[in-house]
């Protein structure tokens, strides 16, 4: 029982680490990626896609925060 309570810890702390490092990429890619603004026209696409980058670096973060707390409070769990 205490190694399938492992592999569950194990894997949902793999899941937050994995799903972070995927949104803080996605963010990065589409801040490289922006399109460049001309003086004929509007900067609407790339303020739409610094506004999808911005977002996609915050839940990215988020994600690695969660992953964190939930390894601090399982390394406590296990100590105890």
């Amino acid at each position: 029982m205490k190694t399938l309570t492992f592999l569950q810890n194990l894997s949902t702390g793999i899941s937050l680490v994995i799903l972070s490092t995927g949104f803080l990429l996605i963010g990065i890619l589409s801040y490289l990626n922006r399109p460049q603004a001309n003086v004929a026209s509007h900067s609407l696409d790339t303020s739409c896609c610094l506004v999808g980058s911005s977002v996609s670096l915050i839940t990215g973060a988020a994600f690695l925060v969660a992953a964190w707390l939930y390894w601090n409070r399982y390394t406590r769990m296990q100590a105890a």
